[in-house]
């Protein structure tokens, strides 16, 4: 059991991301989510798309809206070294600090 690369494309769509920055954010390529989009990904890569999937949603419900939530992706926080949110996409560790920074950023502390 595992996403599709169409379900994958779909995340993407829905995030307002294109398939680069996405397959960057699986550490994987963007020929490979275009090829074969009705295969099934391997557990890890599905286990990310799902990660990815949850945080996305966890923090539009906090910015609002995708477009504030790409915006601060794109922002340099000192949080992440003076650099953007979204190049710690690409691994677990990252997401999860995404996930504690948006956690700080509700409860009154800035990033």
């Amino acid at each position: 059991m595992g996403v599709t690369k169409a379900g994958v494309c779909s995340l993407a769509d829905s995030l307002s991301w294109s398939v680069e920055v996405i397959a960057q954010s699986l550490n994987t390529t963007s020929s490979k989510l275009i090829r074969h989009k009705s295969k099934k990904l391997n557990k890890q890569l599905s286990d990310n798309v799902l990660d990815i999937a949850k945080l996305g949603q966890f923090c539009v419900k906090y910015f609002g809206n995708v477009e504030n939530f790409n915006g601060w992706l794109d922002t340099t926080v000192l949080l992440f070294n003076g650099e953007p949110p979204r190049r710690y996409m690409n691994s677990i560790r990252g997401r999860e600090l995404i996930k504690q920074t948006i956690n700080k950023l509700k409860y009154g502390y800035t990033a």
